[in-house]
């Protein structure tokens, strides 16, 4: 049987309340119903700027009486029987670094999920400006949700539904310990966010040899898929993806471990500045 689903009782999404900061609340707070937790919007900037504003971001009340969970004129007590509660969190980065202070006030409200935006960006743009999403992530080893505007949304903009039928896992070759702490966060995660059922692709790029062996979660819901494939990992990552079709990647994330990683990011990250759907980078 599948493990209970972890409590996520505590979600935060990091804004910038850029002109793509709407769809992302959108999509945090679709999430948050179906977790029926806290949801903490951070903004957190060198210095706060009128322009960027909360009242740029659609109401809650407007959300919900969109998806037909609320309707016109309802008393508070109908909100509240949604058992969601939502706090704005504006903050200044005293000392001019905005990275560092995200992850102090991360660290301080230490979420059970973390949602950040990201651009699609790489090579010598990704090094002229590095990813904030992608450093505060490694800082603060949070199980991370990384949205990407205008691509796949996990949560249907006109219903506020989550929508999650396919699940990509790139997995490790060899005796890598990771794989099965990997496999057990995710179950738990995507048991909290789905009744419904899921087929997860487990992808190994390597020969059978190097597959490592999983014990999979018994879930008469869920089905599991295992595919090898060669050539450049990255790659082949991204290829499943648009094959399949799939609604999240999610990966094992180690931060960085080598020269490589600091200079051209970790696999996780190549795929998620990449990616045509959303990728929920868990520690491992």
């Amino acid at each position: 049987m599948t493990p209970e689903p972890q409590p996520i009782r505590r979600v935060v999404l990091a804004t910038d309340l850029g002109d793509d900061a709407p769809a992302r609340f959108a999509q945090a707070l679709g999430l948050t119903l179906r977790l029926r937790c806290e949801l903490f919007l951070l903004h957190v900037a060198d210095e706060l700027h009128p322009e960027a504003s909360f009242r740029n971001l659609p109401t809650v009340r407007a959300l919900l009486e969109q998806w037909g969970r609320l309707h016109k004129d309802e008393p508070y007590a109908a909100f509240e029987a949604l058992g969601i509660h939502v706090h704005p969190l504006e903050r200044t980065a005293t000392d001019g670094d905005v990275p560092a202070a995200v992850t102090r006030h991360l660290t301080q409200l230490n979420p059970d999920l973390l949602l950040v935006g990201t651009h699609h960006r790489s090579g010598l743009a990704h090094l002229a400006r590095a990813s904030v999403a992608e450093g505060v992530s490694r800082d603060t080893r949070c199980n991370t949700l990384f949205l990407h505007h205008g691509t796949h949304p996990l949560v249907h903009p006109d219903t506020g539904n989550v929508e999650l039928r396919r699940v990509l896992v790139p997995i490790a070759g060899g005796k890598d310990l990771s794989v099965p702490a990997l496999l057990q966060d995710l179950v738990r995660v995507v048991a909290a966010l789905t009744d419904g059922p899921v087929q997860f692709v487990l992808l190994h790029v390597g020969d059978f040899g190097t597959l490592p062996e999983v014990r999979l979660p018994e879930e008469s819901r869920w089905s599991w898929k295992t595919e090898l494939r060669a050539g450049a990992v990255v790659n082949q990552i991204l290829e499943a993806e648009t094959e399949y079709d799939v609604d999240l990647v999610a990966m094992g994330t180690h931060g960085h471990d080598s020269l490589l990683d600091e200079l051209l990011g970790s696999v996780t990250e190549r795929v998620v500045r990449k990616s045509r759907c959303p990728v929920l980078a868990l520690p491992v």
